[in-house]
């Protein structure tokens, strides 16, 4: 391997690294590198099983309790980037104790190029 060659290979997968972790930059705008969500607190007990309907697809969303802010589930989060950057739909949260229903909340996110954002919806219930 010449010197040249030595050097070339460490400042390439350098150069590679920095470009991966960059934000994207357009239109004077940098995206972060944080992870957004869109959820909402729910003060009474806890939920034993909650979700979120994607009204216009038909489709459920099932997010994992994390338990890191007691009582907050996640609506909707960045994942969603894929299918929804750059449009608006709208979302129905529901929660469920033992075998009732006792949460039902419309959202409406959007994402743009960066990020989910929360159009309407609930901050808390009830």
């Amino acid at each position: 391997m010449t010197r040249s060659t030595a050097f070339g290979l460490p400042l390439l997968g350098a150069l590679a690294l920095l470009g991966l972790t960059q934000c994207e930059l357009k239109e004077d705008h940098a995206c972060t590198m944080e992870f957004r969500s869109v959820g909402m607190q729910v003060n009474d007990a806890p939920l034993n099983r909650f979700y979120t309907l994607r009204l216009e697809q038909g489709d459920t969303i099932i997010h994992e309790y994390d338990g890191i802010l007691p009582g907050y589930y996640t609506v909707l989060n960045d994942q969603a980037m894929a299918w929804l950057k750059g449009r608006e739909e709208n979302f129905r949260f529901e929660g469920w104790r033992n075998d009732t229903l006792v949460v039902t909340a419309d959202f409406r996110i959007g994402a743009d190029r960066c990020h989910i954002y929360k159009v309407s919806g609930p901050t808390n219930w009830p």
